[in-house]
């Protein structure tokens, strides 16, 4: 009796069209392995065979793979951070020591006077940066005054012209932090000099 209540059992799922318990299984395993999403086995369904043109089987085994998939994937990285809080802490090597060493050596061999051309140098790139705005900004107000003289509806003129007041606040509060930046660089620079 048992044999053919499986038997029942195993026609019954080959007529259910629904595949997602399948697709579960097969993209929880997927993700507990850690490999990449892969839907090769999609196809070996055999409700297929039962419902031929019907995508049921194909969508909601692609529906469970996903969720299994996800599953998987968010046991596995939790089960990793949990061994990782539970390792000890890495001990700080040689070579970290002296790559910080290096670094420090550089910026003593730069000296003061290294340090202010460096900081010269990154001011020299803000004020660029700083100028481009101010083009960009005469350049957008140009092209509206074209696009007024050539006839634009008075409608998408607006909008335009509304978007070009708001990119110009956008750009303003641009400027004023680069400014800021440019006045902290100038300010290291007079007590770099004070220093010298």
């Amino acid at each position: 009796m048992t044999d053919m209540a499986e038997i029942w059992k195993l026609l019954g799922d080959w007529l259910n069209p629904n595949e997602y318990p399948r697709g579960q299984r097969d993209g929880y395993a997927a993700g507990r392995a850690g490999r990449k999403p892969s839907y090769v086995r999609m196809g070996l369904s055999m409700p297929l065979v039962f419902h031929p043109g019907s995508n049921v089987p194909l969508e909601t085994y692609a529906d469970g793979y996903k969720a299994g998939y996800w599953q998987g994937h968010a046991e596995r990285l939790h089960e990793q951070a949990k061994q990782r809080s539970r390792a000890p802490a890495p001990v700080p090597t040689q070579s970290a020591g002296t790559s910080m060493n290096l670094k420090n050596q550089t910026v003593m061999r730069r000296g003061i006077e290294g340090q202010i051309e460096l900081l010269e140098e990154y001011i020299q790139f803000l004020n660029g940066k700083s100028e481009e705005l101010d083009e960009l900004m005469a350049s957008e107000a140009q092209a509206l005054e074209q696009l007024e003289e050539e006839g634009i509806s008075e409608s998408f003129l607006e909008t335009l012209t509304e978007f070009h007041e708001e990119q110009k606040s956008r750009y303003q509060d641009l400027k004023e932090q680069l400014e800021e930046t440019l006045s902290k660089c100038c300010s290291w620079v007079s007590q770099l000099e004070e220093v010298e």
